[in-house]
C-alpha cells in the first residue's frame, strides 16, 4: 500500500496537528504523528470540540479488512443483525449468510470522525444504532450539514466513493455512540455483483438520499433563511418545545454564518416566537414559526 496523503486533524486545543501514515498500519488506527502544533485556527472547524479520530486507516497484511481503524471491534451479535434492518428484508438466505460472514461489528463513541475529506474509502458501513452527521467544510471554515445517517441506513458518500474509486469529499462525525457493521470494499463489490437484492438495497438508499440532497440544494439556493431556520428549529425540537444547540450548530446545519443565525434568532425572540438561553432555546410560539 502506498503512503497515504497527509491529513490535518484539529483537536480541542484549536490548533492543528499533521500526521501521515508512513508505513502500513500495524494495528487498527495506528499512525505516526509528526510536526509541532500549528497556528491557531480561526474558522468553525478550529472551534469544534469533537475528537478527530481517523477511522479508515487500512490494516496491513492478509485480506482487505475494510479499514475502519478508529472503530472499536466488538463481538459479533449472536442474533441475526440483518433482521433488524428493514431494507435488507429482500435478501435471500445464502446472501444474508454471506453478508453476515463478511461483515465485522464495531462501535465508536460520540464525537468521533468516521471519515474525513480527502481520505480513501475502504469499507461500506451499515449503521445499527446511533447517528452520523455528514457535512461539507469550505476552505473558509464555513460548514453545511448534507444529511444524517440513522440506524438501518447507509452513507451515500461512502457508496459513491466505493463505486468510483475516489477519495471522500465530505466528512462524517458520530453525533451519538454508534454501532455498525463494516463491510470491506472487496466484499462490497462481491455482493454488489452477485446479489440483485443487495444491489436494490444499495441503490434504493442512494436514490432516496439523492432526492433529499436535491431538496437541500433548492433550499440553499432559493429558500429564505428565516423560513429555513424556523423549519430547522421545529424539526430539531421534535415536539418537545426546546432545542439544545448553539448558534454555531444551527449555522452549520443550515450552511450559513453564525452572525446571520444570531440576528434571525434575536428577531424571532423579539417577535415572541422563541426564548434564547446559552446553548439552547425554547419555542414559545411554534405555530407562528410554522406559519413563517
Amino acid at each position: 500500500m502506498s503512503d497515504r496523503r497527509t491529513h490535518l486533524l484539529r483537536g480541542k486545543d484549536h490548533g492543528r496537528r499533521e500526521f501521515e501514515p508512513r508505513q502500513h498500519c500495524q494495528g487498527a488506527g495506528r499512525v505516526r504523528w509528526q510536526g509541532e502544533e500549528g497556528h491557531q485556527g480561526s474558522g468553525a472547524r478550529a472551534r469544534r470540540q469533537a475528537r478527530r479520530v481517523q477511522l479508515l486507516c487500512p490494516r496491513s497484511g492478509g485480506q482487505d479488512q475494510g479499514g475502519c481503524g478508529g472503530l472499536n471491534p466488538v463481538a459479533q451479535p449472536t442474533q441475526d443483525w440483518t433482521r433488524t434492518v428493514p431494507d435488507l428484508a429482500g435478501l435471500d438466505q445464502p446472501t444474508r449468510d454471506r453478508l453476515r460472514a463478511l461483515c465485522r461489528p464495531a462501535s465508536l463513541p460520540a464525537g468521533t470522525r468516521v471519515f474525513g475529506e480527502g481520505s480513501p474509502c475502504q469499507a461500506y458501513l451499515i449503521l445499527l444504532s446511533g447517528e452520523v452527521r455528514v457535512q461539507k467544510v469550505a476552505e473558509s471554515g464555513r460548514e453545511i450539514v448534507l444529511y444524517r445517517v440513522a440506524a438501518g441506513e447507509t452513507c451515500i458518500v461512502t457508496t459513491a466513493c466505493l463505486m468510483s474509486g475516489v477519495d471522500y469529499d465530505a466528512e462524517g462525525i458520530a453525533e451519538s455512540d454508534v454501532t455498525a457493521q463494516i463491510l470491506p470494499a472487496s466484499a462490497f463489490r462481491e455482493l454488489l455483483g452477485r446479489s440483485e437484492a443487495f444491489r436494490d438495497f444499495v441503490f434504493r438508499a442512494y436514490g432516496s438520499r439523492i432526492s433529499s440532497l436535491l431538496m437541500l440544494i433548492d433550499e440553499v439556493a432559493f429558500g429564505r433563511m428565516d423560513r429555513r431556520l424556523a423549519a430547522c428549529l421545529l424539526a430539531r425540537a421534535k415536539g418537545s418545545g426546546s432545542v439544545t444547540a448553539t448558534h454555531q450548530d444551527l449555522a452549520v446545519e443550515l450552511g450559513s454564518a453564525r452572525e446571520v443565525i444570531s440576528r434571525l434568532l434575536k428577531d424571532f425572540e423579539r417577535r415572541g416566537w422563541v426564548a434564547l438561553s446559552r446553548g439552547s432555546l425554547t419555542l414559545t410560539n411554534p405555530a407562528a414559526l410554522a406559519e413563517n
